[in-house]
């Protein structure tokens, strides 16, 4: 599944994933805290599916976003791969 989303909304899960914090993934993608919520959000709404759990300013993986972000790091591996 997660070969067929967007490759920037992909890094933005991993990144959020990584960091479970929305401001230090946006700085690690150097983009704006409002640019990385509207992605995961419309990353949420492609995949009919929460990948985050926020509460406050907690942040954690749901099962399911778990499982597709190790989809997102394993294609992005293999893009990696293929463009070197």
């Amino acid at each position: 599944m997660a070969e067929f989303v967007e490759r920037k909304l992909q890094l933005a899960a991993v990144a959020l994933a990584t960091e479970l914090n929305y401001a230090q993934a946006a700085r690690k993608l150097d983009i704006g805290l409002s640019e990385l919520e509207k992605r995961i959000s419309t990353l949420e709404t492609i995949l009919s599916m929460k990948v985050f759990r926020t509460r406050g300013q907690d942040v954690s993986l749901t099962d399911e976003g778990r499982v597709f972000v190790e989809g997102c790091q394993a294609s992005l591996a293999s893009r990696n791969g293929k463009e070197s």
